[in-house]
């Protein structure tokens, strides 16, 4: 990025991975495996979330205070304003009232859960086919095209929980396959990188039945699509 002085696909991939990795798929798999009565409630109120600003704020620092994990790299005052007027804008839109309101369900076909995986795991595989700029082009249409698609089939009267769960932890079992692929993160020997990758195979895919199972039809509540703050 010109100016800016930083990768717009490594940030697409990061930003991106830790989105639907790390904040989607938790999310999706704890609401999957609690009861219909908790899964639209808040999970914190103004004090809860004062606390975890605090928590997160402190571990931001520790991190930052860790020279190795910087790897010698600072980001320049313009870098950090950058962030931070992006920060700002996506916090005040998401908290537009707009979001706050019931939209009525409409009567409309939706496929089956598995189905709805398909979009979210095109977007995986289709992302690294062309590197530079065409690849951030193609990456981004995916992107936009696969979060339309499912905004658009979410609104369909037979959209539930299953539909939840597939949509945002098809990511996360891609992630997984993926991880056969790539070597790990510190020098290991393959018997010990297979066991890892079997490792986290057998976790994601007891997490992934687990939560499946507890969100079946026969527990699933009537959905809207209020948004509740976390």
């Amino acid at each position: 990025m010109p100016g800016l002085e930083f990768s717009l696909r490594q940030a697409f991939d990061h930003v991106g991975n830790h989105i639907v990795l790390t904040i989607c798929a938790p999310i999706v798999l704890i609401e999957s495996f609690l009861g219909p009565e908790w899964r639209l409630r808040p999970w914190l109120g103004r004090p809860g979330l004062a606390v975890v600003g605090v928590l997160y704020l402190l571990g931001s620092l520790l991190i930052f205070s860790d020279s190795s994990g910087r790897k010698g790299f600072l980001a320049s005052p313009f870098q950090l304003a950058f962030a931070a007027v992006v920060v700002l804008v996506l916090v005040a839109v998401a908290l537009l009232p707009r979001w706050r309101r019931a939209h009525p369900r409409r009567a409309r076909r939706v496929p089956h859960p598995l189905w709805v995986g398909l979009p979210v795991a095109l977007v995986r595989f289709g992302a690294d086919l062309t590197p530079g700029w065409a690849g951030v082009a193609i990456a981004l249409a995916l992107a936009a095209a696969a979060g339309g698609l499912i905004a658009y089939l979410s609104s369909g009267v037979r959209w539930g929980q299953r539909h939840v769960l597939v949509a945002g932890t098809a990511g996360l079992a891609a992630a997984a396959a993926f991880a056969y692929l790539v070597p790990p993160y510190s020098p290991a020997s393959p018997a010990a990188a297979l066991a890892g990758d079997v490792a986290v195979t057998v976790i994601t895919v007891a997490l992934l039945g687990g939560a499946w199972w507890r969100s079946r039809e026969g527990r699933r509540p009537a959905i809207t699509l209020a948004a509740t703050p976390l």
